[in-house]
């Protein structure tokens, strides 16, 4: 009551689930960057609501479902917006961040209960959401298409990179402690087929014969199939977030193919290697 007071105007929710998991994937990096920027443009008016961090995965689809409504309700909130590709369907005036169409395009992927409850529940949400947020135009193009999104209300917004992304980040401490000793480049990406994880295999032979070494970091997720092993790459598994910047800015940086890149293998040199 007293934020309505204060501002003048009714508060609008940040729903901050994923900005408190143990695990920083893509999505979750979004939450994290983008909810304490939000709240130092309008401190007055922007609130942000989380579930105690035991909560954050699976027990939290009842609090943001349940929980999060109700609370929304009591302050009297203009809207809801969540960041993470899910909302609570009981708040009727939701907008909606959807990074993805990939549980539409890649089903076979992902478990029956994920594909479920994103494919026919999360987008029932997106539907009758008022704006849905997307992070690029092809993003766009396929919740349009699978998801039959109506495009007027689809918006892009595309991602930024955070400060302590920068050339002069402390390269030797993320080495010493990941045990890197030679050479190379980096790839990050989460352990699923759908990111084209083969295509790593052949660069990283053209790699070792310039004398560098491919460095994957990434963990998988319970409800995506794996992609596999990576002939000729060193894995280290997921990352701790301190250890990113480092690490990124170490040597060069490498993504593999998939739908939303183009159709080769590309290098960016993020430092003199």
């Amino acid at each position: 009551m007293g934020l309505r007071a204060a501002s003048g105007d009714r508060p609008l929710v940040l729903n901050s689930r994923a900005a408190v998991r143990d695990r920083i994937g893509g999505v979750e990096r979004w939450a994290v960057e983008v909810i304490p920027r939000l709240l130092a443009l309008r401190p007055d008016r922007y609130l942000p609501l989380a579930p105690p961090r035991r909560l954050a995965t699976q027990a939290g689809q009842a609090w943001e479902q349940l929980a999060l409504p109700a609370h929304a309700a009591c302050l009297g909130a203009a809207l809801v917006f969540s960041p993470a590709n899910l909302a609570p369907w009981l708040w009727p005036r939701n907008v909606l961040v959807l990074h993805d169409a990939a549980v539409l395009r890649n089903t076979s992927e992902y478990t029956y209960a994920y594909r479920a409850w994103h494919a026919r529940f999360g987008l029932a949400v997106a539907r009758r959401a008022l704006r849905v947020v997307t992070v690029s135009d092809f993003s766009r193009r396929e919740l349009v298409a699978l998801g039959r999104l109506d495009p007027d209300k689809v918006v892009v917004i595309h991602g930024g990179v955070a400060p302590r992304f920068r050339p002069d980040a402390d390269t030797e401490l993320a080495i010493r402690r990941l045990g890197l000793r030679r050479p190379y480049v980096l790839t990050v990406g989460t352990d699923a087929a759908r990111k084209n994880l083969t295509s790593l295999a052949h660069a990283a032979v053209r790699l070792r014969e310039a004398g560098l070494e491919l460095v994957w970091a990434g963990a998988g997720r319970r409800y995506i199939g794996s992609g596999g092993s990576v002939e000729g790459v060193h894995r280290l598994g997921y990352v701790a977030d301190a250890d990113l910047p480092g690490r990124v800015y170490g040597k060069a940086f490498a993504g593999p193919q998939n739908r939303a890149l183009s159709h080769s293998l590309t290098y960016r040199s993020m430092s003199t290697l």
